[in-house]
């Protein structure tokens, strides 16, 4: 019976899941950005995938006892842990969380899945945190220590009916659902698929005779098993692609995590081809299932040419060494371990090619399986059906006199499970000390990696961040159990069932270790010699891929594109706004030089920002070493600083706009009261950012000791939107005053009121958008078509009376006159109607023009342009604005 338990840990009279939830969701609360959590489901039962949901059928009028699965009455509660830093693994966490809430102990559980990450915000942790489900499987009872745990392993059962379509109502929180669905995958890919996807897993885990490119290649064939046996139309934007994806993810997690660079390399070609070839057909031309099974013929068959391919690749480096030497030796010696198909096709190829007389070939036995022993009997095989090979003598050396074997070595063969982005090789557990005892005794030989490039592993930090697998120790106790010579093995079984507190035995069974790359001359792949800086192209490659098809919740390149899509956007503005201004003014202001300062200071924000996507910002936290989380903090810390910087001038670039606007003395109040607020915001703002944390290390958002980071970015973005809200009042009260019709003021304003955008920007926490969007509006009132309808409203513009002074200037004198030496000559008198700010005074202006031309039609000041003036006569009653201007 397969039983989802929880865990809690007890005390005396309280509920212990309740305090235990109180505790984690404070601690969750404290961590900036965003939390890090495990879910732990314990399972037990013999056979759990005939007891997993079973997806419904369509039309069913009765609830089958087929369609139900067996759950604890009452809501799903796995064991919550809070990862507490970045030095710890999800998966040691959720140890830990076991250990910690639970009397099991380790040795009574294993690990049953992986489920895919992913996000929640809830009203029971207060915030977002990224969720990593596991499943554990309960192997047995005896090392319960509480009679609690025992009840709770015999709690009675319920019937879940999986037609519900919100079956997770159960469950106690909406990530307690998403948990579980991230785990058991058959309840969304169905009974049939998702068993096929189970019993591969299990072949996958269990099989520890095959090497890493055999298992990718069943992989791939799992997932076209999976994949042709879903019901759903075979399309991109459909749940059939959704569960292609997921199929290939739970392969590359939960099959043979030691070698899961070759299974995930093999997987993301197969998803790339499929997805390659739906976006080729028509959008009438339908797929079907023959369609997907010749696409992954064609996969396997390109897969198969790998081998032949690498041999060929190594003998041609063999030969150009052995030419190297000036004529043929008459003796070869080779030294490899383990059992490696390729291992066996590239000796092969050299027997053929070598043109010695005779080649020695010492092989390792490898233990505890002895794959050493078995690749000797594949090679002897081999030679078998080679009637023209030369004298070949094949010796099989225990592990432990590796060094003697070494001796005059010409070449050192080793395979690959795994090659890190730094060119280290992981590879059968032997492989370390025989290249350091042919680096010792042999330093005239080659060691020399054979490997398909699709063994490079994602980009990761370094050696220590792959999975080391750690099989069952039964596999060396059985070849002590075959020798009689072994005494006391009675004692050390009965101590490795039976732990003590004061004596522990342990039998370590690493498959594993890895080869740095400092000991390794050549690596051979089907492409031919490779070197460590392609391996770190293949890296990244894989680990794009891996986030395009698997991960939604990767901001990367979002992040990129925006930042530089924005910073190119104020820049486009800030041309255009001091072109305007320079066409029109032959001039700059002090507004201008403050949108220039703001535009430099965005541009050094954004290569800030960028430095930080590159360091990892975007990414999970737990997806990035130490050091790029620390460049990444760095460059985040000195982002916020130059954005407060951008923002400050940006505003005061606005604010001096509108001061000039006016000659008013309490408009000229306000824009200094303004200005002052803007600077004690940009003041406060970079100290406090400044020394956000504890010196000496003030980045240091994560592991420093920080005030409150989120209510100080509340804090900025609230004194921030009071500031965009007091530069809209300084303009509209200067736009109120205006005397003209309200079509007029309604544009004018409209242009100020683009500030509403930045305050919603700020109420939205997009930070860079803010900025941007900041240097953009404070340029629109500059543009050309906007200052022309400002000059036609009388009003200001930089303190500058006149449209410029060159021939090609609006209102040059010079042009005006020209033009009306053309025109009849004719006297007119108009009468200027001048449009007053309120509480100024008034003057009557007539002019007098002979000519009878478009602006002789002028009867205001409406009119764009007054192309010419011949005689005038001002009537003063008091002290005016129009003297003023004039």
């Amino acid at each position: 019976m397969a039983i989802f338990t929880s865990f809690e840990h007890e005390t005396a009279t309280q509920q212990p899941s309740q305090l235990k939830s109180v505790q984690i969701q404070d601690h969750l609360r404290q961590e900036p950005p965003y939390h890090r959590a495990v879910l732990c489901y314990i399972v037990r039962g013999a056979n759990i995938e005939q007891e997993l949901p079973k997806s419904p059928k369509a039309n069913s009028a009765q609830v089958r006892k087929s369609d139900r699965v067996a759950l604890p009455c009452g809501p799903l509660e796995p064991l919550l842990g809070v990862i507490e830093d970045n030095s710890s693994s999800p998966l040691d966490t959720a140890w830990k969380t076991i250990r910690k809430q639970t009397s099991i102990p380790p040795s009574s559980l294993s690990v049953l899945r992986y489920g895919k990450s992913f996000f929640s915000a809830t009203s029971s942790i207060g915030q977002k945190c990224l969720f990593y489900p596991f499943a554990f499987h309960l192997n047995t009872l005896s090392g319960l220590s509480t009679e609690v745990d025992k009840l709770r392993l015999d709690q009675s059962i319920c019937e879940w009916d999986n037609r519900d379509p919100n079956p997770y109502d159960l469950m106690d929180s909406h990530y307690h659902g998403q948990g579980l669905r991230k785990i058991w995958f058959e309840i969304d890919l169905g009974p049939t698929p998702g068993k096929m996807l189970a019993s591969g897993l299990k072949q996958l885990q269990h099989d520890h005779e095959s090497g890493a490119r055999k298992l990718a290649a069943v992989s791939v064939n799992i997932l076209r098993a999976v994949l042709v046996n879903l019901d759903d139309p075979i399309t991109l934007g459909g749940t059939w692609w959704q569960k292609a994806r997921i199929t290939a993810w739970h392969l590359w997690k939960n099959g043979r995590q030691s070698m899961d660079a070759a299974i995930l390399s093999f997987l993301l070609m197969t998803l790339t081809e499929i997805e390659t070839f739906l976006l080729t057909m028509g959008p009438e031309e339908t797929c079907d299932k023959l369609h997907i099974s010749e696409l992954f013929d064609r996969i396997q068959k390109k897969i198969r040419s790998y081998k032949l391919r690498l041999s060929y690749n190594f003998g041609s480096y063999a030969m150009s060494k052995i030419s190297r030497t000036g004529s043929i030796p008459k003796h070869l010696k080779i030294l490899t371990l383990s059992a490696s198909h390729t291992i066996r096709e590239c000796i092969a190829q050299l027997v053929r090619i070598s043109g010695a007389q005779s080649i020695e070939i010492c092989v390792l036995e490898s233990r505890p399986l002895f794959e050493g022993v078995s690749l000797a009997s594949s090679i002897l095989e081999y030679l078998e059906n080679e009637p023209n090979s030369p004298k070949v003598d094949v010796s099989i050396f225990t592990d432990a006199s590796v060094a003697f074997a070494a001796q005059g070595v010409d070449f050192l063969l080793l395979a690959a499970d795994r090659i890190a982005a730094d060119g280290s090789v992981s590879n059968k557990t032997g492989s370390l000390p025989a290249a350091l005892s042919v680096r010792h005794v042999s330093p005239s030989a080659d060691i020399i990696v054979v490997s398909e490039l699709d063994k490079v592993a994602m980009q990761s930090c370094d050696t220590e961040a792959h999975t080391m697998e750690n099989n069952e120790s039964s596999e060396v106790l059985d070849a002590w159990q075959q020798s009689e010579t072994v005494k006391g093995l009675g004692v050390i079984e009965q101590k490795i069932q039976k732990k003590s507190r004061q004596v522990t035995v342990n039998v370590p069974n690493v498959y594993f270790e890895w080869v740095p790359p400092t000991l390794i001359d050549a690596y051979i792949c089907e492409d031919g010699v490779k070197l460590p800086s392609d391996f770190r192209k293949r890296s990244q490659w894989i680990k794009e891929q891996c986030e395009r098809y698997f991960d939604h919740d990767f901001w990367t390149p979002a992040v990129n594109v925006l930042t530089w899509f924005l910073l190119v956007t104020a820049i486009l503005s800030v041309i255009t706004r001091l072109g305007t201004k320079y066409w029109i003014f032959r001039k700059f202001t002090e507004d201008d030089y403050f949108s220039i300062a703001s535009l430099v200071l965005c541009a050094a924000q954004s290569i800030a920002v960028s430095m930080a996507t590159a360091s990892g910002y975007g990414e999970h936290y737990d997806s990035l070493s130490s050091s790029h989380i620390e460049e990444m903090m760095k460059s985040q810390y000195s982002a916020n600083i130059l954005f407060i910087l951008s923002m400050c001038f940006s505003k005061l670039a606005l604010i001096s706009f509108i001061d000039n606007l006016t000659p008013a003395s309490t408009d000229h109040r306000i824009a200094v009261g303004l200005k002052m607020f803007t600077l004690v915001w940009g003041v406060i703002g970079i100290i406090t950012s400044a020394f956000q944390c504890k010196p000496p290390r003030t980045w240091d958002y994560l592991h420093g000791k920080c005030f409150n980071i989120n209510a100080w970015w509340d804090y900025l973005g609230t004194t921030n939107i009071l500031s965009e809200c007091g530069m809209m009042v300084q303009a509209m009260l200067v736009i109120v005053r205006i005397q003209t019709h309200m079509k007029k003021k309604a544009v004018l304003a409209g242009v100020f009121l683009l500030r509403v955008a930045v305050i919603i920007m700020i109420i939205c926490q997009l930070v860079y958008a803010i900025q941007s969007l900041s240097i953009v509006t404070a340029c629109s009132p500059q543009f050309k078509p906007f200052l022309d309808s400002l000059r036609s409203t009388g009003m200001r513009l930089g303190g500058m009376t006149s449209y410029g002074h060159s021939q090609k200037g609006y209102g040059s004198y010079s042009a005006s006159r020209a033009r009306s030496r053309r025109g009849t000559v004719r006297s007119d008198t108009h009468e200027l109607v001048p449009l007053p700010m309120q509480d100024t005074h008034q003057a009557t202006v007539t002019i007098s023009t002979p000519s009878l031309g478009w602006d002789g039609e002028s009867q205001s000041s409406q009119a764009p342009i007054i192309h010419e003036i011949r005689t005038w006569t001002v009537t003063e009653v008091r002290r005016s604005f129009a003297e003023n201007s004039k």
